[in-house]
């Protein structure tokens, strides 16, 4: 096993900011929706909730931390239901942030 800690990142108009905290604007991405993990058999291997927004280096984004069986191959990544994103087992491992919209 190995853990991920990552970021979905709300582009430019997806967000409201307000100092050092956002709010996604968007309903598919609020504070617990569901990041999905699968190996390359299609069988889901790890889940995690998005967390609340917060802005970093200027940023408005949601973070996750997974944590994900080793020798998987080829995975998937599903972030709230916008369909699987594919990573090689290296990819996923330096996997730190997805950008949406």
């Amino acid at each position: 096993m190995y853990q991920i800690a990552g970021r979905v990142q709300l582009s430019d108009g997806e967000h409201r900011t307000s100092g050092d905290s956002c709010t996604s604007i968007r309903q598919d991405l609020q504070p617990g929706g569901q990041i999905v993990v699968v190996d390359g058999t299609g069988a889901a291997v790890a889940y995690a909730d998005l967390d609340p927004a917060t802005v970093v280096d200027g940023r408005c984004g949601l973070s996750f931390a997974l944590r994900v069986p080793a020798g998987g191959g080829t995975y998937g990544i599903d972030v709230a239901g916008y369909g699987q994103l594919r990573y090689s087992e290296t990819e996923l491992q330096d996997l730190m942030e997805l950008t949406i919209g």
